[in-house]
């Protein structure tokens, strides 16, 4: 009886060694394919984003283009998790009657005024969107949000059609009104 316990020890312990022998060559096996990694993460970036409407506004006919992208270079924003993302531009093109009307690239510079310098360096332009039921016959009016994750002041940017330049306006019909630190 002394022998099988005896047997089965030392068979325990040869397993127990080939075991660690092949671990330890599993172990030399990843260190050979190692990706050293980079000890600062690159900053996040939202999707470009291409939008088209129409609309008929004083007998004649505009197509709106807009394009959100992240620009690298604008400064980067930092959120409260010391997280870095990219903040976006947005390009704005309107076509009237087919022919190009004006062209615009639309930064959160642009919305400084409305924003607290906190508020502004830890929040991205989010985007923009046509707004037609706000369309009359004298502007175009599209919409636009600074903040993050979808929550944000919303903004009017209102282009006249007679010419002149577009203007920002904070949207006082946002429903939510729990970002007054984003008011100065």
């Amino acid at each position: 009886m002394k022998k099988k316990y005896w047997m089965a020890a030392c068979l325990s312990l040869v397993l127990m060694t080939a075991c660690d022998e092949d671990n330890k060559k599993e172990v030399a096996n990843n260190e050979k394919y190692a990706v050293e990694m980079p000890t600062e993460a690159e900053p996040m970036a939202d999707l470009e984003q291409v939008s088209k409407m129409s609309v008929s506004l004083g007998g004649s006919d505009f197509e709106v283009s807009i394009r959100r992208y992240p620009d690298r270079s604008l400064p980067l924003v930092v959120d409260e998790l010391e997280q870095k993302f990219y903040d976006n531009s947005v390009e704005v093109t309107v076509l009237k009657d087919g022919a190009v009307f004006m062209t615009k690239t639309v930064t959160k510079k642009d919305f400084e005024k409305y924003l607290t310098e906190n508020f502004a360096k830890s929040s991205l332009l989010l985007g923009m969107n046509c707004d037609t039921a706000r369309c009359n016959q004298n502007t175009l009016c599209l919409t636009a949000q600074v903040g993050q994750a979808g929550e944000g002041p919303a903004f009017l940017v209102l282009i006249p059609l007679h010419g002149g330049d577009l203007s920002v306006l904070r949207d006082e019909s946002q429903d939510d009104i729990s970002y007054k630190d984003a008011e100065r």
